[in-house]
């Protein structure tokens, strides 16, 4: 596959990629057992706060939500020059304080080109987002429904900052819970 090579050598970006190479990330990905995704998004950005609070905010919580179990963890930011300063301390306040002096979670900073588990977070994103976009259509016609579809089960939670959580095991269509 020519658009392959391309790839390989560029890196990923999932809304640049054709959907040739989309296609075929989706295929790989969802066949995969040893991956979990977690989800956190906000439909609405408070004009109040920078776009970088906005995301270190969705990464607290995330990672907050995701670090309740006495586990080592392993994690990996997008390179962002603008958040490196703060992601070592936000990664650690995120871990419950019972947990905070074992050593259990181990940050790291990464590029694209340097760690292709960023691939995965990027896909699951824009595919996430792509069904979001169409009002979380259940329409298999819709190849934003099939992509999504595909890579679900590997989806724990997807949860809006301030309203609906789709769990993997519930129907397709979002689920309203309040926080």
């Amino acid at each position: 596959m020519k658009s392959f090579e391309a790839f390989k050598r560029n890196s990923f970006h999932a809304t640049e990629d054709s959907w040739e190479i989309r296609d075929e990330f989706y295929r790989f990905l969802s066949s995969r057992l040893d991956v979990r995704i977690y989800i956190e998004y906000c439909s609405a950005i408070d004009l109040s706060i920078s776009v970088n609070q906005a995301h270190l905010g969705l990464y607290y919580d995330l990672l907050g939500n995701i670090m309740r179990k006495p586990a080592r963890y392993s994690v990996i930011f997008e390179q962002n020059a603008a958040l490196e300063p703060f992601l070592e301390n936000l990664a650690a306040r995120a871990v419950p304080s019972k947990y905070r002096s074992r050593g259990l979670v181990r940050y790291s900073i990464s590029s694209k080109q340097e760690n292709s588990c960023l691939a995965v977070a990027d896909y699951a994103m824009w595919a996430f987002a792509e069904w979001k976009r169409e009002n979380f259509t259940t329409d298999p016609q819709k190849k934003q429904f099939r992509t999504w579809k595909s890579i679900q089960r590997l989806v724990s939670v997807a949860r809006e900052r301030q309203g609906k959580t789709i769990r993997r095991q519930l129907p397709v269509a979002p689920m309203i819970h309040s926080r």
